[in-house]
């Protein structure tokens, strides 16, 4: 399994967590797409928010916080 898949994801089961927790809905194919595109960029070497930004996220999403680490 490559890096791009495993941090594809953890992306689509942090966005689906905290979509439910907020009570909206994104459609899945837009999900999986913008998360395929954080992994690779990621496993390309960008940093996961600047990944997020150049992946175009939507407002929706915008409002979706990133794990504390």
């Amino acid at each position: 399994i490559s890096v791009a898949d495993v941090v594809k994801d953890f992306c689509l089961s942090a966005y689906q967590a905290d979509l439910a927790r907020e009570g909206k809905v994104v459609p899945a194919a837009q999900l999986d797409r913008t998360c395929a595109c954080v992994g690779d960029r990621v496993a390309k070497g960008s940093d996961v928010e600047d990944a997020h930004d150049a992946c175009g996220r939507t407002l929706d999403q915008r409002s979706v916080r990133k794990p504390s680490s």
